[in-house]
């Protein structure tokens, strides 16, 4: 008789504690917005009625995890790309039950690598992946942008754990932050194939680099720590293909200590004055250089970040020597003013044509 009342009991504690995880679930569901999206988007969802199931079920199959609140905007993410291939014609639209068992396996997958980004407590791996981001691998390529959110007092996590825990998804608008996340997993798959779980978090943390590295023009001219957080916050001027042609860069490139050793192999500063006839673009680009003008091309199916990619070109990453700040300020502000207006074919043509220039005497200039 004890032995039918404890059994009885769990049932109905378990029962209880599934209802007040869907529940729990169920509210964000319903709060779920992603910008550039209507604010019905997912409730009109033919994978609606998925969502709540997927999450539940994962949670309940992960207690070490369980569900935290952000996990449904990565589930949100997965439902992007599936709608996308079905517009695509990629996919079938399938039944609920096809539906279900697709976005499950697929976020599954994803959550193998990211399930410990939600972790909390101190000492969290989300918490050291921050911190290692911005105090060591952003030392190492960009040591001037690092020193100075040192002095300010920057404490990555207060952006950084929005960042990593919804893969940059709140930071730009859909589709872009579609393209973002396949970015991601690309580059993951670049590191380990098959991607496993300390590639999925490298490539996160290079992108987390990128980032601030491609915010840095703005963030160098932040008056104080309440100013430089606000850009952190929200660094939607930084555009998508900017941030690709940047982690691209970043990729490619040797970090600045090995640059400063000749690592780039770049003729002196004589002969670069020598070797072209143009005064305004200077010496052409050295080898490595040109070759990093290729378009970006991620092995991804997503036709998204195929369109994306496909129209940027990398940029040469170069902040200026101390006299220079002031120009290099000026030329990335008109740079970026101009990109706000570059509404036809033939104004983004024309700025690319300018951005290329500007890059060229970068190179030239190192």
């Amino acid at each position: 008789m004890t032995s039918s009342s404890s059994s009885s009991s769990t049932g109905w504690s378990r029962f209880y504690a599934s209802a007040d995880l869907r529940g729990e679930i169920q509210k964000d569901l319903d709060r779920l917005v992603v910008s550039g999206l209507g604010e019905d988007h997912f409730a009109r969802s033919a994978f609606a009625s998925c969502m709540l199931t997927v999450l539940t079920v994962w949670a309940t199959a992960h207690p070490e995890v369980g569900y935290c609140q952000g996990m449904h905007e990565i589930l949100a993410l997965v439902v992007l790309a599936l709608e996308d291939e079905t517009a695509y014609g990629c996919r079938d639209s399938g039944d609920d039950a096809s539906r279900e068992a697709d976005l499950f396996a697929l976020f599954d997958a994803l959550m193998l690598g990211h399930a410990d980004n939600f972790r909390a407590g101190k000492g969290a791996p989300v918490l050291e992946a921050c911190r290692l981001a911005q105090s060591s691998l952003l030392a190492r390529r960009d040591p001037r942008l690092a020193r100075s959110l040192d002095l300010l007092g920057i404490e990555p996590q207060l952006y950084g754990l929005r960042w990593l825990r919804l893969i940059f998804s709140r930071e730009f608008e859909a589709p872009a932050s579609l393209a973002l996340c396949d970015a991601v997993l690309a580059a993951a798959a670049d590191r380990a194939t098959p991607p496993t779980p300390d590639a999925f978090r490298a490539a996160l943390q290079h992108f987390f680099v990128s980032l601030l590295v491609a915010s840095a023009p703005r963030l160098l001219a932040a008056r104080d720590e309440m100013d430089c957080l606000a850009i952190l916050m929200r660094p939607q001027e930084t555009s998508v293909p900017d941030l690709l042609r940047i982690a691209r860069h970043l990729d490619d490139a040797p970090a600045p200590a090995e640059r400063d050793r000749g690592h780039l192999d770049q003729p002196p500063p004589a002969a670069t004055a020598a070797a072209s006839d143009d005064p305004l673009v200077g010496a052409p680009p050295p080898e490595d250089a040109r070759r990093r003008a290729a378009p970006i091309r991620f092995p991804t199916t997503t036709p998204v970040l195929r369109n994306l990619a496909d129209a940027a070109t990398p940029v040469e990453i170069n902040h200026p020597a101390a006299d220079d700040d002031d120009l290099a300020l000026t030329l990335d502000s008109a740079l970026s003013t101009l990109a706000k207006y570059a509404n036809t074919p033939e104004a983004v043509a024309a700025l690319d044509k300018i951005r290329f220039v500007a890059d060229r005497l970068r190179v030239a200039s190192v």
